[in-house]
Parts: C-alpha cells; sequence; structure tokens
C-alpha cells in the first residue's frame, strides 16, 4: 500500500497512471500556496471534462469548501484547450484540460512564391 498514515497520502487521479503523492511535514506545518497555483491533468474528450465539472458541482453543492473555476477555452488557432480548475481540502488546485486540435488552415501553394534575380543580392 503505497499510503502510510501521518506519513505519505497517494491519491489516485481520474486513472490508475495519473496521481497525486504527498508527504507530510513532521513540523507540522500546512502546505501554503496562491489560489491559481495548481497542477494539471488531461482528458481525452470534452464529454469527461463535463463529467468531472458535473461531480464536482455536486460535490460543491454539499461542501462549500470546493472551489471552482468554471469552463473555459483558451483558442490558440490550431489547438483549443478548454479547462476548469477544482480544488477541495488540499491547497493547490487540479486544472482538468481538453486539448481540441483543429485541422490546419489551406497551406499556402509554395510555388506562388517568386523572387526576382534582380532583388537577390549577388546576381546580376
Amino acid at each position: 500500500m503505497m499510503t502510510v498514515d501521518q506519513k505519505r497520502q497517494v491519491f489516485q487521479v481520474h486513472n490508475i497512471e495519473q496521481f497525486l503523492f504527498l508527504i507530510a511535514d513532521d513540523g507540522g506545518e500546512a502546505m501554503a500556496c496562491p489560489r491559481l497555483d495548481h497542477f494539471g491533468l488531461s482528458v481525452g474528450a470534452e464529454s469527461e471534462l463535463d463529467d468531472i465539472l458535473e461531480r464536482a458541482r455536486a460535490w460543491q453543492a454539499r461542501d462549500d469548501r470546493v472551489d471552482i473555476i468554471d469552463k473555459h477555452v483558451d483558442d490558440h488557432g490550431m489547438l483549443a484547450i478548454t479547462s476548469i480548475y477544482v480544488r477541495y481540502l488540499l491547497p493547490m488546485m487540479c486544472e482538468i484540460q481538453w486539448w481540441d486540435y483543429h485541422e490546419p488552415g489551406p497551406v499556402a501553394d509554395p510555388g506562388a512564391i517568386t523572387l526576382k534575380s534582380s532583388t537577390m543580392k549577388g546576381n546580376a
């Protein structure tokens, strides 16, 4: 067993290959950080992200210590990243992302670009 009471805590996150590993501090000081310090995980489909958000909201309805930053999209052209942030009890938020790769736009025809030899250095 990876978890040892009052020594370390291991949380499975989303699936068995993703986890959060915390070590206890003998000094008794709790970890502290700014609200937007976070670690990130990704999901394979927007529906998975929506399911996680729905479960977080349901838990928040029972416990007001759940902190949620709602779904947001950062569109970078060929890639749109849709994300949510969730925090509960731990000081760091967890960002869950879905990466939506868009089809590339039309590529310029390389043959359409011409250079006049008189504008290039070294040509007569």
